[in-house]
């Protein structure tokens, strides 16, 4: 075979139309023809005037294409396509590939000027359409590709297989999510299988027979009924004697007909479908009916309410990948234009909901403007909401379940159930709870995970509408929210001497939740609710470095507090402000930070004695930054002093007081006085041994391994960092751990280790760039290049 780029591109377009069984599309060509010239998804896409979305979709067609024609069983990586399609095509006969002109040849497709050879499986796949006019199935009209789904269609086929012994497969999930495609899909591979096409002889079945309660359609035009539909047993009894032509079953009386159904659907294997169980008049009827079938049939229900039988799926939301792949196929077939970043918003405002994006693109299609359906402050398109949601939420009201409804939908995050509990206002009735709980998620309007209950994007937007019209209970829903968080905050916020990450580790969990409550407050001027979250929350940013988002809230406070007046808060927040750049660094930082503490000195008389302490400690660090270290130790002498004056029990005195060593101990190191500086580390680790105070303990570790390490005790200083390291990694102090990494780099480095060295610099640099800290990242980077350069040496 010649081994020129126009056959390995007509072998491509022969491959990926086999694959797709129909003809390729001018988007296709020209994005084979660009990646066979070596470029980049993006690049082609560009080129070819694509979206990336799209030419990624190809790309991944184009992988399972070829390597079915190469008889592989894994998708071919797009890095690898060219040099396995000349090895492949070199081993070939020409006479296989090219016809009396030159071409690539495929007669089994028509209207094509390149084909190629027939894959090794039976006759090619029919249009789904020819599927309704087939004896034995009564498919619905699904055309389009299938999007998606991948793990959850093998599961699905795994269970209807009849080596697989659950007689009832269920697939439930909130209305449009996908469960009658995802069956359909199903259905139709099993006529795959039946008509040689598919390998697994395990899912033929001589009949295929689907019903549906489905009540209506949603167009982009609006809801418009079904015409038909079977909503009880009788119905679904006809159903099955129309498709497999067996009129004695209509024709017997009503008491035989029970029998006469078991026998029809007992003479061959049949897959029985029940679309929309929920819809059902005479649910339980159906369920006794579906639990006594003959063992040659298999029967497969959707449903938005849970029912948990033999072997059941639910279905979660299209992840993001799939969702895109769903709005590209969309907006090509609906002719819309739509750029890579718009279609990300389309799918951040409608979550992978798949009826949601067709709807809307339908919208967009018809006129309607792109903005105001991804504006979140619009309400969810009237006829979306009805079709999704009305018929599961109506039938609550009223109830305990609905209330419970409203209440999860005001977290943004899912939350635990002692607080969904205390927001709904129903803690005194647990029972209740748990029933109403159970029933959301049995409608998949909640789920629970590892003990929290979600709820995806679309569900709590319909529920924030539908609490929206109950106002007297959304006004005391949002108190108890509020009271929830402050109680929280002030409970595992505290200042605590050891092991303070196991408290922390409470507001981390509820982080989304607390940021929503304190924006909520923030924009409904809320202001003591502000000032007391923040507040509590002071201890817990500091040590797990949510350094910009303390900046904000103490912007917000400094402005609220001097807008009323309140110079305590506002010395605070300026204090607060000033310290939160002092640990993020860097020169800039340095000098606003100065000239805020200034002005907030002058104010200290209004603020409280430790706000005062903190401002002549905080005025302390800039002047040991700038090396101003005898002004330093005045300072220092200054918080001594409002520390004696100050009514503190020793437990809340000896924290602050411990700082004055720590820094006296920092001046002398950078002076040069390591001798000096060592006795006050000593003393400082001494003092909180006593009191087991471990952050006292891991920061004099940390200034005694910075001496050792400087006097080459590097035995010494290795075990001073394996002590400490580990406590400032299991409590998630980020600074004082990226600290610590960064003098195991100078350990490894006086060692001449320049590799672990480098390991070490490495990750210091991630934890010095996560918490914003520019000047030390810089340093790292420096000194990293620095190594690396002695490792080639």
């Amino acid at each position: 075979m010649a081994d020129d780029r126009t056959a390995m591109v007509n072998w491509v377009k022969k491959a990926l139309s086999a694959f797709q069984n129909r003809p390729l599309t001018d988007a296709q060509c020209s994005l084979i023809d660009q990646f066979l010239q070596g470029k980049t998804i993006e690049n082609a896409a560009k080129d070819s005037g694509y979206s990336v979305i799209h030419a990624k979709r190809v790309s991944a067609d184009i992988g399972e294409a070829i390597a079915l024609e190469m008889g592989e069983s894994k998708r071919i990586n797009k890095s690898s396509w060219l040099p396995k399609i000349r090895d492949y095509l070199r081993q070939q006969p020409e006479s296989d590939f090219v016809d009396a002109e030159g071409s690539i040849a495929h007669p089994s497709i028509p209207n094509q000027n390149f084909v190629g050879r027939e894959r090794a499986i039976a006759p090619s796949i029919p249009d789904r359409q020819a599927l309704r006019q087939l004896p034995y199935c009564n498919f619905l009209n699904q055309n389009n590709e299938f999007i998606g789904r991948e793990t959850e269609l093998k599961d699905l086929l795994k269970f209807i297989s009849l080596n697989y012994r659950a007689p009832i497969i269920t697939v439930d999930g909130i209305g449009g999510v996908g469960k009658t495609a995802l069956v359909l899909e199903a259905a139709y591979r099993c006529w795959e299988a039946k008509h040689g096409t598919q390998t697994d002889t395990s899912i033929i079945f001589d009949a295929i027979i689907i019903t549906s309660a489905k009540a209506d359609y949603l167009f982009s035009t609006g809801i418009v009924p079904r015409l038909q539909r079977h909503n009880n047993l009788q119905d679904i009894f006809r159903q099955i004697a129309s498709t497999l032509d067996d009129p004695s079953i209509t024709q017997a009386a009503p008491e035989e007909q029970l029998n006469r159904v078991y026998q029809s659907l007992g003479r061959q294997k049949t897959l029985l479908i029940v679309d929309n169980l929920e819809a059902i008049a005479d649910k339980n009827e159906v369920l006794a009916f579906l639990s006594d079938l003959p063992p040659s049939t298999k029967a497969v229900i959707t449903t938005r309410q849970q029912v948990v039988m033999y072997a059941s799926m639910r279905l979660d939301c299209l992840p993001e990948e799939d969702s895109l792949r769903l709005i590209q196929q969309q907006i090509i077939e609906k002719g819309v234009t739509l750029s890579d970043d718009r279609a990300r918003q389309l799918y951040k405002r409608f979550g992978g909901v798949p009826i949601a994006i067709i709807y809307a693109i339908g919208q967009i299609a018809s006129g309607y403007s792109l903005e105001t359906l991804l504006d979140r402050s619009s309400p969810l398109p009237e006829d979306l909401a009805r079709f999704c949601f009305e018929g599961s939420v109506q039938p609550l009201r009223g109830q305990t379940a609905h209330k419970l409804l409203m209440s999860l939908a005001i977290f943004h995050e899912a939350p635990v159930w002692d607080a969904v509990v205390e927001v709904a206002g129903l803690k005194a009735d647990p029972i209740a709870v748990n029933r109403g709980l159970a029933q959301l998620q049995q409608l998949s309007l909640v789920r629970q995970r590892e003990g929290r209950y979600e709820m995806v994007s679309l569900n709590r937007e319909y529920a924030l509408a539908e609490i929206a019209g109950y106002s007297d209970f959304e006004k005391e829903a949002r108190e108890r929210w509020i009271k929830w968080y402050l109680n929280l905050a002030e409970k595992h916020g505290q200042f605590f001497w050891q092991e303070w990450h196991i408290e922390y580790d409470v507001i981390q969990d509820e982080q989304g939740n607390l940021l929503d409550v304190l924006h909520w407050c923030a924009n409904q001027e809320r202001y003591t609710d502000v000032k007391n979250l923040c507040r509590n929350l002071h201890y817990y940013t500091n040590a797990y470095g949510y350094w910009e988002d303390r900046l904000f809230w103490m912007n917000w406070l400094i402005s609220a507090s001097e807008r009323r007046g309140d110079w305590s808060t506002a010395v605070y927040a300026m204090s607060e402000k000033a310290w939160t750049l002092l640990l993020i660094g860097g020169q800039k930082n340095l000098e606003i930070a100065h000239k805020i503490l200034t002005k907030a000195w002058e104010l200290r008389d209004r603020a409280d004695i430790i706000v005062q302490n903190n401002l002549s400690e905080y005025i302390a660090y800039i002047c040991i930054e700038n090396k101003k270290y005898e002004e330093a130790h005045i300072w220092l002498n200054v918080k001594e002093d409002i520390l004696n004056k100050a009514d503190l029990d020793k437990r809340e005195y000896l924290p602050h007081w411990m700082i004055v060593p720590y820094y006296q101990a920092k001046i002398y190191y950078k002076i040069g006085d390591h001798h000096r500086a060592k006795l006050l580390y000593l003393k400082l680790f001494e003092e909180s041994q006593k009191i087991d105070f471990q952050r006292g303990i891991i920061a004099a570790q940390q200034g005694l391994a910075a001496i050792a390490i400087v006097h080459k005790e590097l035995d010494e200083a290795e075990k001073l960092l394996n002590t400490g390291l580990p406590v400032a990694e299991r409590t998630k102090h980020k600074k004082r751990t990226a600290c610590y990494q960064r003098l195991f780099c100078f350990l490894e480095e006086s060692r001449g280790n320049f590799e672990k060295a480098s390991e070490w610099a490495t990750k210091a640099l991630d934890g010095f760039n996560r918490l914003g800290m520019t000047g030390e990242a810089e340093e790292m980077c420096s000194l990293l290049n620095s190594l690396k350069s002695k490792t080639i040496l």
